[in-house]
């Protein structure tokens, strides 16, 4: 289990993750795709967050 805190309590299990879209802008928007092939699109601070486990998670994981 990868887990990542965003806002509030809520918690992100990364290894539940299919695939992963960033749109920068003014506003980024990260896009999840989950294993079980929901979608979720997390926005300013939570979609920071996110990125930043994720880039860690991915660093970690290189062979």
């Amino acid at each position: 289990m990868y887990l990542c805190k965003l806002q509030g309590d809520h918690w992100l299990n990364l290894a539940q993750i299919r695939s992963v879209e960033v749109e920068y802008g003014p506003k980024t928007l990260v896009k999840v795709t989950w294993i079980n092939g929901d979608t979720f699109t997390y926005r300013d601070k939570d979609a920071t967050k996110l990125m930043e486990a994720w880039f860690r998670l991915y660093s970690r994981t290189q062979v």
